[in-house]
């Protein structure tokens, strides 16, 4: 696109390569869309916390083909989510990967804190492809118990996977506290 549609949409595809680059093309995108291998490339330059100059007209983002299983990944999606503070609206598409790491993200998800990560605006969560891992559950727990205005998040699981899973997923997402007191976990398959 050139930079005159840039300043006419608010919702465009760009190719960045590092969370800088990322925040210059921010001030009016309010629909942001990435995919696993946009992440990978994002944290090739180092993931902060939170970004130094926050997104603020950010309101939806979309990001596909997440492999909670890789550390880089989830920390620049949790980086971004923390960034953009007017966030209602995040929809996940996850991809597991057989040669993951485990036990790097377990440790990473489970000293996430919601003190400096409250998602004030957050108000819907899809979550769709996931196989019940700790990660993906840890990362749910994280994001229910962060965004005190929550109305619905949507979890849907992989296909192929059994109704023994099914109902251990269920199980374990009813049993995660949420900051939202209207949250709805609706779960399907």
């Amino acid at each position: 696109m050139t930079e005159v549609s840039l300043k006419l949409h608010k919702f465009f595809d760009i190719e960045i390569s590092n969370l800088d680059e990322l925040m210059g093309c921010m001030p009016r995108v309010e629909k942001l869309y990435m995919n696993n291998w946009t992440l990978k490339i994002l944290a090739a330059g180092g993931i902060p916390k939170r970004l130094a100059t926050p997104a603020n007209l950010v309101k939806f983002l979309g990001l596909h083909f997440i492999n909670f299983d890789d550390v880089a990944q989830i920390s620049c999606a949790l980086c971004l989510i923390r960034s953009f503070l007017n966030l209602q609206e995040l929809e996940l598409y996850a991809y597991a990967h057989d040669d993951a790491e485990m036990e790097p993200v377990l440790n990473f998800s489970g000293k996430q804190d919601c003190a400096d990560c409250t998602l004030d605006q957050l108000r819907k969560v899809k979550i769709e492809g996931i196989e019940g891992s700790s990660a993906e559950l840890e990362f749910i727990k994280h994001l229910l118990a962060c965004s005190p205005l929550l109305e619905l998040m949507l979890v849907r699981s992989e296909h192929y996977i059994d109704k023994d899973a099914e109902l251990r997923i269920c199980k374990e997402l009813m049993r995660f506290s949420r900051a939202s007191p209207k949250a709805e976990i609706v779960y399907c398959n």
